[in-house]
Order: C-alpha cells, then sequence, then structure tokens
C-alpha cells in the first residue's frame, strides 16, 4: 500500500529535477523533428503531447506558418485519452483568445523557448476560432476512430457496406452464435472434411472451451484467415506435420500397428530378458515378464489392441517416465548383466512411440480447430457484411486492406495511390499517444500512411512533415488485445531508420522524472525491478526514475500475508449439527482492508497534499483480476459503512438486479414455471417471507401459480396476472419500465425504488444499461419478450464504469482499468499470485506463431495430450506472459 505519510509537506517542492524535466519536455515537443520519447509513468507525456499540437499550429522561429489544425492527426489508446487531450488543447486556446497582451507574450515564449513575436501572437489569438471553424474539429482521436472515418470516406474502395454501423457486445455474440449454427448445418453431411474437423475437436474438448477457443481464433482472424487462403485445411496440415517433423496421414492406430511389427522391436533380446525375469523370486517382476511374453507371443493385431497395456509395463501412467523400481531387479541384472539396457532401450523406443502418436493428434487437432473456426468465423464475417455492420477488429483489418491494395474486388491499379493521395493531403503531421498498446496491425496502418513522409512524391520541401509517439515498453500490459512491447522497440528502430535516411532530424528521448509519485514510492519501484530477474520485459535499461516532488513526503506500507485458516478438526461420527467456518486469507486481508480504511476515516487522518481530512474519494484499491478478491472486499466495505463504488467492469447478466427482471419477464411467458415464480417471490419486488413461501408450496395441488391465486395473497396475485396479461401485447421496453416505475407488492410507489431499498444504489447503472440493451434490441428486431429473453440470453455484455473520478467513493478497479489514474491513497491487496497457474484456460492452449516462433499454431486440449514442441512453446508463451505479468506489477506500483 502506497500513501502519503502525516508529515506536512515542505516548502518548494519543485526544484532543478522539473527544470531538467520542463527542458526535455521542451525538446519533444519541438515540431521540427521527428521524436520517439519513452516516458515512464508520471513524467508528463500528455502535456508534452498537448504542447506539441500547439506549437505545431503556432507560427516557427523561422518565420514559416503554423500547421493548418485539420493536417495535424493525433492517435491515442482510448476515447478517454482523446477527450483529456481535447479538453487540454481546447483550454489552452481559449485562455489564449482572452489573455492580456503580456499574459498572452509570457505564456508563448515559455512553451516556444523563445520570445513570441507579434506574428505568433496574432496567430495564438486566432487559432481558437480557427479550430472551431475547421470541419470536425482537431483530428485527436482512437485509431478505430479514425479507420472508421476512413472506411466512411473509401466505403467503395474498401468493399465495405455504406453506412456501415459498429457491431458492439451482445450484438457480436448473437452473430457469432448464429453463424456457428450455419457452419454446423455445413457440417451435417456425413465424410465431409468440415463433419470430419468437427468429429475430431468434438472428440476431445466440450462445447464451453470451444467457445472460449471461437473467441480466442476470431481475435486472431487476421492470422486465421490468411493461414487457410496460403495453405487451406489440408496444407496446414502438412505443414503441421512438417512443423512436428512427422509424416502426413499417419493415425495413431497406423503408429501403434508399426510400433507392433517385429521388425521394430528387439524381439530376441527382450524374450531372452523376459526368461530371466520369469525365474525371478519377485512376484512383481514375475507378473511382468508374464505380460511381456504374452504380447510377444501374440499375432501382429492382438499386439495392436493390447499395445496400450504393453506400454504400461514400461512407462506407467501415473509417471509418464520410465519404470525403475525394480525393472529389472538385482538378481535379474546379476544373472543377465544385459537386461537393464535391453528393458531401457525398449521403454525409450515406447516414449518415441508415444510422442509421436501426440504429435499425430497435434497436427489433426490443430488443424480440424481452425478449419472449423475458420468455417464459422467466415460466416460470421458473411453475416456481419449482410447487416452492414463492422466490429472493432474490422475497422483495423478492413484500413490495413485499403491502404495495402488487399481489396481484390476493385480492378483499377491506381486505387491504393488515389485513397494514399487522398489522405496524404490531408495528413502533415503524425502523433501516437501510448505506443506500447498498438497492436501490429494497427501498427502497419501508421507505418503506411508514414510510409511517404520523407520520401517521393510525399516529401514536401515547403513542409517538415514529422511523425510524434510516445510511450513506455514498461507499461505494455494489454497483449489480450494483441498489443506487443516488442513492436515499440522494432517501429521506433525503423522509424529512426527512415528518418535519418531522408537526412532529417530523428529525436530519441527519455522522460523519467516523476511529477506523479513521492521519492518513497519511486524508490520502492526501482528497488523492486533492481534485479536482472525482476526486470526482465521491462525493456533493456535499468529502471531508474527521478521524483519532481523530491521534498514531498509519501509513504510506503507493507503488510504481512494473511493465511487462510486451518478447518477445526472434528469427529467423523459427530451429527453435523453446527457450522463449522473456517476464514480464508482473502476475507481476513479484505476486513483488514475494511477496518484500517474506516480508522483513517473515523479518526480523521489528514492528507498532507491537501491540508483535509481523507475522504473514501480519496482512495483507490487495486486488484489484478475482478475475482475473486473483489466481492469479499466490497461486501467488508459495505459493512463498515464505507461508500464503495463498486467494481469498473460488470457482466450485465450477472447482475440480480437484471435477473430478478428476466425472471419476471419469463414468469410472464410461463406462468407453470414454478421454480422462477419462486424466485420472484423472494425478489425484492415482492419480498414474500420464508415462512409465507413454504406454507404456499407445501402440500399444493397443481402448480405454485395456481396455488397462489387460490391463497388469500390477492395483492402478489393481481400484480403478477397484471404482468401476464401485459406480457401478451406490449413491447419488452414497456413491460420492463412498468416493473420498475409502476407500484409493486414490495413497494407503493416502484419497482425501482423496492429493489434499490434491498440491493442498494449500485443498481443504478445496470438497470439504465439494460434499458439501454432493450431499446438496442427493438431497434434492430420485430419486439417480442419471448424474442428478447433469448436474444439477451445470448449476449454477454459487459458494462464498463468510468472512475476518473472517485465522486466520494472508495474506488476497487483492475490496474488495467485503473492505467493512467491517480490516487492520494493506493492500495495492492492482489500481489501474491502469480501469472502461472491457468493452464486449464482453453484459450491459452491455442498458441499463435508470434507467441511461439513457430511457422504454424499448435493446439492440444490438455496436458496430457502435449507433444515436446508443444510444451516447448507453451513454455514460451508463459514466459511472455510472466514478462507482462511484471509489467503489470510496475504499472500498479
Amino acid at each position: 500500500m502506497a500513501r502519503e505519510s502525516v508529515r506536512k509537506p515542505q516548502e518548494g517542492n519543485l526544484d532543478e529535477r522539473s527544470i531538467n524535466a520542463g527542458a526535455l519536455q521542451k525538446t519533444a515537443s519541438d515540431p521540427a523533428n521527428s521524436v520517439w520519447v519513452s516516458a515512464s509513468a508520471g513524467t508528463g507525456k500528455t502535456t508534452v503531447l498537448t504542447q506539441r499540437v500547439l506549437r505545431l499550429m503556432l507560427p516557427q522561429q523561422n518565420g514559416t506558418p503554423g500547421t493548418p489544425p485539420h493536417k495535424i492527426l493525433c492517435l491515442t489508446y482510448t476515447r478517454a485519452g482523446a477527450s483529456e487531450m481535447a479538453l487540454r488543447v481546447g483550454a489552452a486556446l481559449s485562455r489564449w483568445a482572452v489573455m492580456t497582451l503580456d499574459e498572452l507574450r509570457a505564456d508563448l515564449t515559455k512553451l516556444l523557448g523563445w520570445p513570441a513575436d507579434e506574428t505568433t501572437l496574432t496567430a495564438a489569438r486566432r487559432l481558437f476560432t480557427q479550430v472551431v471553424d475547421t470541419p470536425g474539429g482537431l483530428k485527436i482521436m482512437t485509431i478505430h476512430s479514425f479507420c472508421q472515418s476512413v472506411l466512411g470516406r473509401f466505403s467503395l474502395e474498401a468493399q465495405v457496406p455504406p453506412h456501415f454501423t459498429l457491431l458492439e457486445g451482445s450484438e457480436q455474440d448473437v452473430l457469432l452464435s448464429r453463424a456457428r449454427h450455419i457452419a454446423m448445418a455445413k457440417a451435417a453431411p456425413a465424410g465431409s472434411p468440415l463433419r470430419q474437423a468437427l468429429e475430431v475437436v468434438a472428440a476431445q474438448i466440450d462445447e464451453e472451451s470451444f467457445l472460449t477457443l471461437l473467441g480466442a481464433m476470431a481475435q486472431e482472424r487476421k492470422l486465421l484467415f490468411d493461414l487457410m487462403r496460403e495453405w487451406g485445411p489440408d496444407g496446414l496440415y502438412t505443414a503441421l506435420c512438417a512443423a512436428l517433423g512427422i509424416l502426413p496421414g499417419r493415425t495413431p492406430e497406423d503408429i501403434k500397428r508399426e510400433a507392433c511389427r517385429s521388425d521394430s522391436i528387439a524381439e530376441s533380446d527382450l524374450r531372452r530378458t523376459c526368461a530371466v525375469m520369469a525365474a525371478s523370486k519377485s512376484e512383481e517382476e514375475s507378473r511382468f515378464a508374464y505380460k511381456i511374453q504374452l504380447w510377444l507371443d501374440a499375432a501382429p493385431e492382438a499386439r495392436t489392441d493390447r499395445f496400450d497395456d504393453y506400454a504400461e509395463i514400461f512407462i506407467p501412467n501415473s509417471t509418464g517416465k520410465p519404470r525403475a523400481r525394480n525393472f529389472p531387479s538385482k538378481a535379474t541384472t546379476k544373472t543377465f548383466p544385459e537386461s537393464e539396457a535391453i528393458l531401457r532401450a525398449e521403454s525409450q523406443r515406447l516414449i518415441d512411440v508415444h510422442e509421436d502418436i501426440r504429435k499425430s493428434l497435434c497436427a489433426r487437432g490443430t488443424a480440424s480447430l481452425l478449419h472449423l473456426g475458420y468455417e464459422i468465423i467466415g460466416e460470421f464475417q458473411n453475416l456481419k457484411k449482410n447487416a452492414g455492420r463492422l466490429d472493432y477488429t474490422d475497422l483495423i483489418l478492413c484500413t490495413l486492406d485499403l491502404l495495402q491494395g488487399r481489396t481484390t474486388d476493385i480492378k483499377s491499379e491506381n486505387i491504393v495511390d488515389w485513397v494514399m493521395y487522398k489522405l496524404d493531403q490531408g495528413i502533415d503531421h503524425i502523433l501516437i499517444d501510448e505506443a506500447q498498446d498498438t497492436n501490429p496491425e494497427q501498427w502497419d496502418i501508421i507505418e503506411t500512411l508514414c510510409a511517404e513522409f520523407f520520401s517521393g512524391s510525399g516529401a514536401r520541401e515547403d513542409i517538415e512533415r514529422t511523425v510524434f509517439a510516445v510511450g513506455d515498453e514498461k507499461q505494455s500490459i494489454f497483449s489480450f488485445q494483441r498489443a506487443a512491447p516488442e513492436e515499440f522497440s522494432r517501429m521506433r528502430t525503423a522509424m529512426a531508420g527512415r528518418v535519418s535516411a531522408a537526412g532529417k532530424t530523428f529525436a530519441d528521448i527519455g522522460l523519467n522524472i516523476s511529477f506523479r509519485s513521492t521519492e518513497s514510492v519511486l524508490n520502492l519501484v526501482d528497488q523492486v525491478f533492481l534485479k536482472s530477474e525482476a526486470a526482465k520485459g521491462l525493456g533493456s535499461g535499468p529502471i531508474e526514475h527521478i521524483a519532481a516532488r523530491s521534498r514531498d513526503p509519501g509513504l510506503v506500507e507493507l503488510w504481512p500475508l494473511f493465511e487462510s485458516e486451518k478447518p477445526e478438526k472434528r469427529d467423523p461420527w459427530e451429527p453435523p449439527t453446527r457450522i463449522i467456518e473456517a476464514k480464508g486469507g482473502a476475507a481476513s486481508l479484505a476486513q483488514h482492508i475494511a477496518d484500517s480504511i474506516h480508522g483513517w476515516l473515523e479518526s480523521k487522518e489528514v492528507l498532507p497534499s491537501t491540508g483535509l481530512p481523507v475522504t473514501p474519494g480519496d482512495i483507490m484499491i487495486l486488484v489484478r483480476k475482478r475475482m475473486p478478491f473483489t466481492e469479499p472486499l466490497m461486501r467488508a466495505l459495505k459493512n463498515k459503512g464505507i461508500p464503495v463504488s463498486g467494481a469498473d467492469r460488470m457482466i450485465l447478466n450477472d447482475q440480480i438486479s437484471v435477473q430478478d427482471l428476466l425472471a419476471v419477464a419469463s414468469f410472464a411467458l410461463l406462468p407453470s414455471d414454478d421454480l422462477t415464480l419462486a424466485t420472484i417471490l423472494k425478489s425484492p419486488l415482492i419480498d414474500m417471507g420464508e415462512d409465507s413461501l413454504l406454507n404456499l408450496a407445501i402440500g399444493r395441488t397443481g402448480t405454485l401459480w395456481a396455488a397462489l391465486k387460490r391463497s388469500e395473497n390477492n395483492l402478489i396475485a393481481n400484480y403478477l396476472a397484471e404482468l401476464i396479461d401485459l406480457a401478451t401485447y406490449s413491447t419488452p421496453y414497456t413491460f420492463f419500465s412498468h416493473i420498475l416505475h409502476s407500484p409493486c407488492p414490495a413497494d407503493s410507489q416502484s419497482g425501482w425504488r423496492a429493489m434499490q431499498a434491498r440491493l442498494g444504489p449500485d443498481i443504478k447503472d445496470p438497470l439504465d444499461e439494460f434499458l439501454n440493451a432493450v431499446l438496442l434490441y427493438e431497434s434492430e428486431h420485430t419486439p417480442s419478450l419471448q424474442g428478447f429473453l433469448h436474444w439477451q440470453s445470448q449476449g454477454h455484455t459487459e458494462i464498463k464504469r468510468e472512475m476518473d473520478d472517485g465522486g466520494g467513493q472508495v474506488r476497487i478497479m483492475t490496474v488495467h482499468g485503473a492505467k493512467g489514474l491517480e490516487a492520494p491513497i493506493v492500495i495492492l491487496p492482489d500481489t501474491t499470485r502469480t501469472a502461472r497457474g491457468g493452464a486449464r484456460q482453453p484459450a491459452r492452449r491455442l498458441i499463435w506463431p508470434h507467441k511461439s516462433g513457430l511457422p504454424v499454431p499448435l493446439w492440444s486440449p490438455r496436458a496430457d495430450a502435449d507433444c515436446g514442441m508443444f510444451e516447448i512453446a507453451y513454455d514460451a508463451q508463459q514466459e511472455k506472459e510472466d514478462e507482462e505479468y511484471r509489467r503489470l506489477f510496475y504499472v500498479a506500483l
């Protein structure tokens, strides 16, 4: 946990370090040079970006006019980042428009580093109206927004539907489900290649695992489509066999059959060994000898059938390693010294056979999985095209295809040149924020846009065109969105070479003077990553930070580990009449955090930075994953009466308030569903007690609904009867809106009030998003309650809650979600779990070439089916994940 100490701050907390940082920032924002900035956390990269945009629009010292606002393209990683930067630029321009002349001159002189003349002052005054009058304003946007604008402008050339709309959340899940059913129907004919692929995959994994793998393949669709277009299903299988070092077409049965032939076995040596082992006094050794002899005496087909039992003698399934104990015994070795070498040689032969079998299964399984995924995702693409929809991945891939001339339906050879010419005329400077989080395809787009900045027709004598990128390799934590830190280094080298070859100036600047954290916190970071093992994956240089706030107080507290209590031992014959609880380590830590925060609030501990008592909004709690720690932590905080904002993300269908509404709709459509009705009766809308429900349900004749109508609960029965009637003719939105805004048995004013009384104010976000989902469904489908329930069940809508400001509540966020945010008090409770231990996650067992270094993907459904090459690839992938785990810890600190 890091927080400010209770010591009073000293005066003069900005020293010469901040002056040095300002000089570096001024160099980085110089619009005359192309610049690559490696900026550690809190070093003012947003400030540098803002200063560079402002300086680009102002006249240069040599008298060159400023760049028109519409010719500057600034690409950010998130919409929040784009909004923050646009606000900063807008704030500066609005100040310049109303400042006094002396104030403006001083401000510009500080920004530019040279005295502002009359031309500069006039230009600065006019910039605000220039930007306002620019169609669309300054082009500060995410790369997805940029791609969306390019595709909207060149939809014909890009071969995308004109006026396409974006596909998000649950809609994508619904279309992918439909695509799966279409592809499965195509696999119906017996003997078809797709049917064979389906049978291979279905024999090895369950449906849930396959859906997870399908999501992973959809994310890597470009690579998947490239592989299939290059090789096809059969060619891919052949390539896999070549990579694994086996012959195509050999099934596990073929490999076993070959291994059982007499010419593959040292048969005479084994028989001699068996004869000696059979005379052994060891009962186990004699039994082994009998089984081996029995197998050797069998016909070839019988040998094949019994191969697994035979191999078990030499390589026990429990260990997977050659049998060592008493195999052979000392007496056998003394009688027949060669016996040990003979048995070891046969064990190794069988290990090699097993490895060949696993390689065969890996090749066939991988090819089948990718074939099946290719067909389903291909249908998914067709459904989106027919509906005029694109998802976020499509925005990137379609733009890249357009810029690289892969839209094959357009016959004109000059179409790419035309598109590039039109784009090139509108961009003189490109700025890239959070460059470490840019994935390879996004870099390809940027690289294509910059291709002619420094050579050819794009290099203009009258304009100094530049590229600016800022990022930090140490903060690359979005590999699940395909960000790769090695791309950051590759692009820096490539850009430097391109700029230098054109005779232009390229500046590679590092910023490590932090304005965010205090010296004590930064020293902790440096010490944690001091050793090379700990810093692996955080870049090539040493981890070193300098605090601009060197005189500001700071405090780092290290809390002891909280271990789970051992459960009380009980007599196995003791009747289970009492509950025995053992408090887990997570629950103990959650309680300790809640007690600590409660103590700060009750004692009114003062924050030196504000001079005011600590408030819940000053506290941020960062976790690596939302589960399983978030729920006990929120419960502990609420039990102490501490305001907490809840999790930063939530799955809509997992929220109990949403589940209650869906249950009401399900009952209204099928009143005979007793379990659903019982759920509703216990919900906040009706709030029936346990005893009342038991009296109603036990001993009834017929359905629970019939029993309810016969009972004295007239208010409840009439309320539900009204809902059943409403479900027959109303739209879904009308139905759910009526539930929330009309009286219910539990509250005389509204269902919303009843739910809030039971579940708390946290229901607002999920219920608002749920009603938005209902409206979205009605805008795209014929409204029906049954149709909506099916549609909603197919999706997994995730709500992202903006938590930039504490809002007077404790914030609980993942490190990914909190990146770029700050708080006076930060608690890191989730620091002991490692990145390892996720072997059961199906998507991690599909290893793509860029993670393994192999020319083809590899898939293995479970650990006991892993061949040696897959194990090597898996270890390489695990090493990359360990590196990201360390980067994640760095970002949190």
